[in-house]
């Protein structure tokens, strides 16, 4: 089985509001709204993968790893994937600089965030996170 991990990164504004990263892809690869994603490598911890995700997609570092919350399974043509979902705070005052991954990027809250992503799962995972803060 292969495993994947997502990342909800989040701040929490000064009125304590939760806001969650969502990035946008690219048209050929569907031009849907979603958290950070990305493989683990072999011999790769899940923390580890999740910081190296992070790090490739936003630019950014994280002090706090939160989680998994919530795990799924699907089928694609490789195979059997296994993903888990995290959180991760930064700071307020984080600048994001997207990858060539992505097309765009937003700080949504939660609603906006359940309102914008396509899939059952990633919604799921955001509950969950969410009621975990």
């Amino acid at each position: 089985m292969l495993k994947k991990i997502e990342v909800f990164l989040y701040k929490v504004t000064r009125d304590k509001e939760y806001r969650f990263l969502l990035m946008k892809r690219p048209p050929e690869n569907g031009s849907v709204w979603q958290p950070i994603t990305g493989h683990v490598e072999k011999d790769e911890c899940l923390t580890d993968a999740v910081k190296r995700e992070v790090k490739e997609e936003a630019r950014v570092s994280i002090a706090r790893i939160e989680g998994p919350f919530y795990t799924f399974s699907y089928y694609r043509d490789e195979g059997e994937y296994k993903e888990y979902v995290f959180g991760a705070q930064v700071k307020n005052d984080v600048e994001i600089e997207i990858s060539h991954e992505h097309i765009d990027f937003f700080w949504a809250t939660k609603d906006e965030a359940l309102n914008m992503m396509k899939w059952p799962d990633n919604k799921k995972g955001l509950q969950e996170l969410y009621s975990n803060l």
